[in-house]
């Protein structure tokens, strides 16, 4: 059985991979590492980043299995709704949540918590857990610990990773505009999402959407 690990300990491995300056040929992908970062030790189901670009929001990695909607609109679903509001959103039941997207038939509980500089939103980090009450307070406050890095590394050294993203999204403009956005976008493009099933087995306690309480 893989060792627990603490909040700490995936923070202080993030804090590592975002501050390193050189990564050898073809593995210069630090989202994926942060994401790989995440799952590793921590029992998710499926975690990923999304970056904001324009009035869609892309995943450009993921731990866990394949995901069949790598494109929403801001406003739609719980990472689209936390990418618009800049306000982190705790569900320990999705079933009970109208704005939850059915993507994984195994999720019970989600955490989604913004990227963001001030008030500008960059992107979004988004687990997902097989239990209700599977994700808690201890959770967010490591997602929210981690967006801060992401959101530092994002706006400075970092900024490669958006521009090659809204390059990505450039090139498929066009068949956007001919139909469905999420159709339209080639998850194969970005190599960075890995079909990777996260086993799921631990619970916690806490159900909120930003700093207050869900009943």
């Amino acid at each position: 059985m893989k060792r627990y690990r603490t909040p700490r300990e995936v923070l202080a491995e993030i804090v590592q991979v975002l501050a390193a300056k050189t990564r050898a040929p073809g593995q210069d992908q630090p989202l994926q590492e942060v994401v790989d970062a995440i799952a590793a030790g921590r029992h998710y189901f499926w975690s990923a980043i999304y970056l904001v670009i324009g009035d869609r929001v892309y995943c450009q990695a993921s731990h866990g299995p394949l995901c069949s909607r790598p494109v929403v609109k801001l406003g739609e679903g719980l990472v689209g709704t936390v990418a618009k509001s800049g306000t982190y959103i705790l569900e320990a039941d999705v079933s009970g949540n109208r704005d939850y997207l059915k993507v994984f038939p195994e999720t019970r509980s989600e955490l989604a918590v913004p990227i963001k500089i001030g008030s500008h939103v960059l992107g979004v980090i988004n687990i997902e857990h097989t239990q209700t009450h599977g994700l808690s307070t201890e959770d967010r406050i490591m997602a929210e610990e981690i967006a801060q890095q992401l959101a530092l590394f994002l706006s400075g050294r970092g900024k490669y990773v958006l521009m090659k993203a809204r390059e990505a999204t450039r090139q498929t403009a066009k068949a956007a505009d001919a139909g469905d956005i999420t159709q339209a976008f080639d998850i194969n493009a970005v190599p960075s999402i890995k079909p990777e099933r996260a086993v799921a087995a631990r619970a916690g306690q806490s159900l909120a959407v930003g700093d207050k309480a869900r009943t």
